[in-house]
């Protein structure tokens, strides 16, 4: 039932972890033109989500994957990463993933990206690390004064927000869920 009291109909495209369709009919009396006459939504509930091919679930919980973009900078991304302590992912890593994903370079990729791992000590580690600088600049409401002070007529209050995703707040990469505050 929607907030006005009709009855809508749910459905999940590709099983019931794909992305979620509700309509105003059950889908076998929808026409096209019904289908015209939807609204057109420009929130979408799962923004920042990492897409389905490029979730993965790693075998051993102690390991943490990131996507970093190859080609960006030259490889400089991935650069970075090999020197936070990020290293490639084999498929042998993974107990669940994407059937298109392939390691033939000795890496798993999906076209520019690539899935490097880290162990979950290392990694925590970096984010405490990185958690105390920014507690020691002023924390997230330093951060968003600052980018309100950036913002055109001097800064108006109130118009930089900050939340956490969906996926965030429901790590499926095995991070676990994020802090609300620094």
């Amino acid at each position: 039932m929607g907030q006005d009291g009709r009855t809508y109909y749910k459905y999940f495209l590709d099983g019931d972890k794909g992305e979620v369709v509700v309509t105003p009919k059950p889908l076998e009396e929808m026409t096209e033109q019904d289908f015209y006459d939807m609204p057109i939504s420009l929130f979408d509930g799962m923004a920042g989500r990492i897409p389905q091919n490029l979730t993965v679930t790693f075998k051993d919980p102690q390991w943490a994957g990131q996507w970093f973009n190859k080609k960006a900078g030259s490889g400089a991304r991935v650069g970075v990463a090999r020197s936070l302590g990020f290293e490639p992912a084999k498929k042998e890593d993974l107990a669940s993933y994407f059937a298109g994903l392939n390691d033939a370079d000795g890496a798993v990729e999906q076209h520019d990206l690539v899935l490097m791992k880290i162990h979950k000590f290392k990694l925590y580690i970096k984010y405490a690390e990185w958690i105390q600088k920014a507690k020691t600049r002023g924390g997230i409401n330093k951060y968003k004064e600052q980018a309100e002070n950036a913002m055109p007529s001097g800064g108006r209050k109130g118009l930089v927000g900050h939340y956490h995703t969906p996926q965030a707040l429901n790590e499926i990469q095995g991070l676990g869920k994020a802090p609300n505050e620094l």
